[in-house]
């Protein structure tokens, strides 16, 4: 009877652990948005300063983070959502020298969007 407690307490931790990990993944950190669910709007190039609002085609889902890297005058930018609707549209705004900038670019794990090129 005492061997059947310890295994019930540990599956219950097990799903609770599992479930936690996966709810803080939906509303926490987020995951990485499909590129061809995303539109932009407000898009905005200077030389300092990049702006813009992604626009989601599913209404539960907002902006949680971003992330960007450029390679050869190329902007790469990872949209993450996260899973809580009605709390508005979050920007994107990335300060620094754009001087040289030809294209901005939205990406997934695996597919790109172009939203912007010189």
């Amino acid at each position: 009877m005492r061997k059947m407690r310890i295994l019930i307490i540990a599956i219950l931790v097990v799903i609770i652990l599992v479930g936690g990990a996966l709810a803080l993944n939906l509303f926490a950190f987020g995951k990485v948005k499909d590129v061809s669910s995303i539109g932009v709007q407000n898009l905005s190039v200077t030389n300092e300063k990049i702006f813009f609002s992604p626009v989601f085609m599913t209404s539960a889902d907002i902006m949680g983070n971003y992330s960007y890297r450029i390679e050869n005058d190329i902007m790469y930018v990872k949209i993450k959502s996260i899973l809580v609707g009605g709390l508005g549209k979050p920007n994107v705004e990335i300060k620094g020298d754009f001087s040289s900038l030809q294209k901005i670019v939205l990406e997934d794990n695996e597919n790109e969007k172009v939203i912007w090129e010189k």
